[in-house]
């Protein structure tokens, strides 16, 4: 009894969210739904009792084919004769469709008692009896509308990647989401078109360029904060991901011919790089060399340090005159050896765990701590300087509850909705308050879901260290480029953060003597080289004083007379 009256409670919980999530939808974007889509709504709407329960629970389960002696749920079998009446579940399900459910002994039972062949695997069973008919009298259901499901939970949450199962979690102890008012906001969609364009985009595989650029043409602009759901973008990535292979198999007119037609709808440096060198290719150096100049003024920090070089090769090659821009900085250089050890199959491995190459550094600091930095560890201080102004009022931002952070969060649109705010709060990081707001915030939100944020990853003390490690003048242009930016821009911070200790001397590596301060190390094995990202970070910190250095890694002289 208790087990039947948990889980009639559960599903009670189950249809709320489904129901909240629906009516929420429906509320602020039932204007872009078909007429029969609404009535459906209604209906989901309207469900109670066991039908109610029931259809929750297996619109949220995977797959949409369900054996109905295989359904535990409180009164199933009402439940079900009350939602076929009510069309949300489906008999009929071809023969086809149902081999698919069963296991490999139970097909080769079933197709003994129906007189056919038991020979063979799983797959050659399924095949056998899914051209004949009449071999089970089992009970199969379909589940219906869960397409309209997922669209209800899109146009509610507006993020393709998110659903209810976010309200189960805060249910179960397992997240806990930020309190908020919440601002409202317009639909996320203009139109029906535009929401089916997106769906298009987001489902679309093997498409070739020139579609994808006919699909990004016929698609609109939308607004910063609604970039992951922005057709035109998907379609442009795809358009680039074909041309790119399209210069692999040697098509270079085709590839040139998609690259120009990304430009004319979207600027962006790294398309430009590509085509530069397609022209190379094509034999018009001087032409990559002129678009590469003219890209390098807009592009990001990165893209502009690929341009640079690109361009002066190839005006040098051209022929042309070529403007230099003035070098970046670059980090401290150290050679350092280690024990490698083989490799995974898909990375080498290095020292006495037989680690991927920066924890295998880390380790050999040790006492000193060295924690892992890359992307996660700068998004986590960002949102713990700003966590304050991501509930701020800004219209459209907080459309809706359960979300972990504004809609703009992670793009340049951030700080031009909350100018004034970012302002303040960027002076107030270069008066050194950078690890009082960070205590601030770390006591209020706790624990709390917050997007970019890991609360696991590093511990209080550790993230304490690295504010101060970096400096107010580090910190300031760390969180200005990503605001400037986006969040994309993290990509190419060092992958080491070495906090202040006692002075270590590595043996056998160039120089051997670490000091006692904090130090930002970007970690490089044997082949690899430093990327343009990288670079441009490394030029701006080293212009806020904050300590960076490259280790280029090596197996150790014992270790390299062993493996030769």
């Amino acid at each position: 009894m208790v087990d039947k009256v948990a889980n009639a409670d559960e599903g009670r919980r189950l249809l709320q969210d489904l129901q909240r999530v629906a009516a929420g939808a429906l509320q602020t974007n039932g204007a872009l739904l078909m007429g029969g889509e609404r009535a459906i709504v209604e209906r989901i709407l309207a469900l109670e009792g066991p039908p109610g329960r029931v259809y929750a629970r297996l619109v949220g389960r995977r797959g949409q084919l369900f054996r109905v002696a295989r359904l535990e749920y409180e009164d199933v079998a009402v439940a079900l004769e009350q939602l076929l009446a009510l069309g949300l579940v489906h008999e009929g399900v071809p023969w086809s469709a149902r081999a698919e459910l069963f296991t490999a002994l139970e097909l080769k039972q079933l197709a003994r008692a129906h007189g056919s062949q038991t020979g063979g695997g799983r797959k050659a069973l399924v095949e056998r009896l899914s051209a004949e008919r009449g071999w089970s009298d089992e009970r199969v259901v379909r589940v219906a509308y869960k397409p309209l499901v997922r669209k209800l939970e899109l146009l509610w949450f507006r993020d393709p990647w998110r659903d209810r199962s976010v309200l189960l979690l805060e249910r179960i102890g397992q997240q806990r989401w930020p309190s908020y008012h919440t601002t409202g906001g317009g639909r996320c969609f203009s139109t029906r078109d535009q929401l089916r364009g997106f769906h298009a985009a987001l489902g679309a595989s093997d498409v070739a360029a020139e579609d994808c650029l006919d699909q990004a043409e016929r698609s609109s602009d939308r607004p910063g904060h609604l970039r992951r759901l922005d057709a035109r973008r998907l379609w442009l990535r795809r358009a680039q991901e074909q041309a790119r292979e399209l210069e692999r198999q040697g098509d270079l007119e085709r590839a040139e011919r998609v690259y120009r037609r990304i430009l004319e709808l979207r600027e962006r440096g790294s398309v430009s790089l590509r085509l530069a060198m397609v022209l190379d290719r094509l034999g018009q150096p001087g032409l990559g060399a002129s678009i590469c100049a003219r890209a390098r003024q807009t592009a990001g920090p990165g893209d502009a340090l690929a341009l640079e070089r690109t361009g002066r090769r190839l005006a040098r090659k051209g022929g042309q005159p070529w403007v230099p821009a003035p070098p970046p900085r670059a980090a401290g250089q150290r050679r350092v050896e280690l024990t490698a050890a083989g490799s995974d199959g898909r990375r080498p491995l290095w020292g006495p765990q037989a680690e991927p190459i920066e924890p295998a550094v880390a380790r050999a600091l040790q006492p000193r701590l060295a924690c892992l930095a890359e992307n996660a560890l700068w998004t986590t201080l960002f949102a713990l300087l700003f966590l304050d102004l991501y509930w701020l009022p800004v219209p459209d931002m907080l459309p809706t509850p359960w979300l972990d952070g504004p809609m703009d969060l992670g793009t340049p649109a951030f700080a031009n909705n909350r100018r004034a705010a970012v302002q303040e709060r960027l002076a107030a990081l270069q008066a050194g308050q950078g690890l009082a707001l960070m205590q601030l915030h770390r006591e209020r939100w706790r624990g709390q879901r917050v997007r970019g944020l890991s609360w696991q990853g590093w511990s209080d003390e550790v993230l304490d260290q690295v504010v101060q490690g970096v400096g107010s003048p580090g910190l300031c242009a760390i969180v200005e480029r990503l605001l400037e930016l986006g969040w994309s821009a993290a990509r190419g911070l060092p992958d080491l953060a070495l906090l202040p200790g006692e002075p270590l001397r590595l043996p056998g590596s160039v120089p051997a003597g670490v000091g006692p301060g904090f130090l930002l190390v970007e970690v490089k094995g044997p082949g690899d080289s430093l990327r343009d990202d990288q670079q441009a970070w490394h030029d701006a910190l080293a212009r806020a004083q904050v300590p960076v250095e490259v280790w280029w890694v090596r197996p150790s002289e014992t270790n390299r007379s062993q493996l030769w």
